[in-house]
């Protein structure tokens, strides 16, 4: 049977999306559900298929025309469908395709979460008409994906794009992967309350950075402060990939994105300062214009092209 549907879904710590698309991009229908994802792998895979299930009765399509792609968390064998190290999950060695085809009866494929946004981008957001795209996320980590000539680059080993472990200080911060001096270090919701408490701001962790965004955007000059730096460490990463992979475009997106001006206007300043001027003119780096759809646009157009391949 030929497949005339795609179904993209977004895993996230607490809630999980599901939407419908056609092959040409036209999105049909989205729905999210917000619930206690860590450590219940078993029943959030079995209430993710019935949503699924159920999103493709309401559009009366067959799940054998229908393919799905899963942009969840990892590390993870995207080959194997199982997620190997998920630690914001708690999801460990959890196969993830194998279950969901059998309760769906449609093909599905895994795909890295800031991948899948990535793609989302190139498809149908800010990433449409280029050759070479990087798409940053940050939010409580720093993820990343690459595509070259229209197409996800992985690797050898699946690890590309995981620019959020780029090393911008030899003797820096700890990151929660072991190495010392990670851009995700600085750039992320702890890295920027971290630089926040240095300064002598000093937020709950729990709060996100939402109370830096509304103390920047009345003029707080701690705040502000805070943004600036965290543009500068964003503008090194973004610098030693612009002349490494040399891309078109650097889509950004993820709640630190959010901010908007008070975190692009800043970056835009200092990726001038570091950016060969060869590169300079060429780069442009701009928000992600799908939000946090972002995702489930690229895991659907993901599933697409490697049920295709097979």
């Amino acid at each position: 049977m030929s497949i005339d549907h795609l179904v993209g879904v977004d895993l996230g710590g607490s809630h999980y999306t599901a939407a419908l698309f056609r092959p040409d991009g036209t999105l049909l229908d989205c729905r999210s559900v917000a619930e206690t994802i860590r450590g219940d792998a078993e029943g959030v895979l079995a209430r993710l298929s019935a949503l699924i299930l159920q999103i493709l009765a309401w559009h009366n399509v067959s799940p054998q025309n229908a393919v799905i792609g899963l942009g969840m968390p990892g590390p993870q064998d995207r080959r194997r469908g199982v997620i190997t190290k998920a630690h914001n999950i708690g999801w460990y060695d959890v196969p993830v395709t194998a279950p969901l085809e059998e309760r769906i009866g449609s093909r599905c494929f895994l795909e890295n979460d800031a991948v899948a946004a990535t793609c989302g981008e190139w498809w149908q957001g800010a990433g449409q008409g280029t050759r070479h795209l990087v798409g940053l996320t940050l939010g409580t980590g720093l993820g990343g994906g690459m595509l070259v000539h229209g197409r996800a680059y992985y690797g050898a080993e699946d690890i590309a794009g995981h620019f959020g472990h780029l090393v911008i200080d030899l003797n820096g911060r700890l990151c929660p992967c072991g190495v010392q001096g990670c851009l995700e270090a600085y750039v992320s919701t702890g890295g920027m309350l971290k630089t926040a408490a240095e300064i002598g701001l000093h937020l709950p962790e729990e709060s996100g950075v939402k109370p830096l965004s509304e103390l920047a955007a009345v003029g707080d000059p701690q705040a502000g402060e805070v943004f600036r730096r965290t543009a500068d460490y964003l503008a090194a990463g973004i610098a030693s990939i612009a002349h490494s992979v040399n891309p078109d475009k650097v889509v950004v997106g993820g709640s630190i994105a959010l901010a908007g001006e008070l975190l692009f206007g800043p970056l835009r300043e200092r990726l001038a300062e570091r950016v060969f001027p060869a590169a300079r003119g060429s780069l442009v780096v701009e928000p992600f214009a799908l939000g946090d759809r972002s995702a489930v646009y690229g895991a659907a157009i993901q599933a697409w092209h490697r049920s295709r391949e097979e």
